[in-house]
């Protein structure tokens, strides 16, 4: 109906003022909004394989290498990446969200999670499986310990 029809307008008004202020910064500021969501997965990625050099220092592991290190790359990026991208900037251009504290919070939690305790966390089952797989380091044996 007409509200539906005012209401889509209005949202085109809104995306087309975003869209020009947009333009309108300067270029460090454009492109560091067009590309942070990258920085902030890039960041997380190198937290992902220092997690998992510490992680396979710490146990032992020597096997394997490729296959531990391509995922505590990859993973940690796009999630990363495709938060950044969900919770800062897609509402930023959509006219959502329109505090610039609030979208600063927003990028730093996100590079704060997904730069930290999310890499390490990932590198844990990593390679404690490994670990357990090639015995590289001591593990406490199976069976509750507790009630024994």
């Amino acid at each position: 109906g007409l509200n539906e029809e005012s209401n889509i307008q209005m949202e085109d008004l809104v995306f087309n003022i975003i869209n020009r202020k947009i333009n309108h910064l300067p270029e460090a500021e454009r492109n560091l909004f067009e590309h942070g969501s990258v920085y902030i997965g890039l960041n997380a990625a190198l937290c992902g394989l220092i997690a998992n050099s510490l992680l396979r220092r710490i146990l032992n592991v020597t096997q394997a290498r490729i296959a531990a290190g391509l995922p505590m790359a990859v993973f940690p990026f796009l999630t990363a990446h495709a938060s950044c991208k969900g919770f800062a900037n897609l509402p930023l251009n959509t006219g959502d969200l329109n505090c610039e504290t609030c979208t600063i919070t927003r990028g730093g939690l996100v590079g704060l999670v997904f730069g930290g305790p999310y890499p390490v966390f990932l590198a844990i089952p990593v390679n404690g499986g490994l670990a357990a797989r090639y015995e590289s380091a001591l593990l406490p044996e199976k069976g509750n310990n507790l009630l024994d």
